[in-house]
């Protein structure tokens, strides 16, 4: 399942703490994932300012031409999805603190 999937049935709600504690695991895959590949465009981006920065004028000169790059766009959307999964990790949680809670009241 990818993290738009994801996304949509934990805001959904109305999910049993299994199926929560399922999907809190598969973000938390997704995320490490996405870590890992957004370390390596970083190491990239490193090597690429170094052979590329005396082109640019400035400092931010030089971030704006990597950013329109492929790796520095795919860098962008990776930094992006990182947040948004990060979220619903933290939404699943208290969803699953939730139905304990509720749990608790009732037994």
């Amino acid at each position: 399942m990818n993290l738009t999937e994801l996304k949509q049935r934990i805001l959904t709600g109305n999910l049993n703490p299994h199926t929560l504690a399922e999907y809190q695991l598969q973000l938390s895959g997704l995320f490490s994932r996405m870590s890992e590949e957004a370390g390596t465009l970083e190491d990239e981006y490193a090597e690429w300012y170094v052979t590329n920065h005396d082109k640019y004028n400035s400092v931010k000169a030089t971030e704006m031409a990597w950013r329109v790059t492929d790796k520095g766009k795919r860098l962008a959307f990776l930094k992006r999805e990182m947040k948004s999964c990060e979220k619903m990790i933290s939404s699943a949680k208290s969803q699953l603190r939730m139905k304990e809670i509720e749990i608790r009241n009732t037994a």
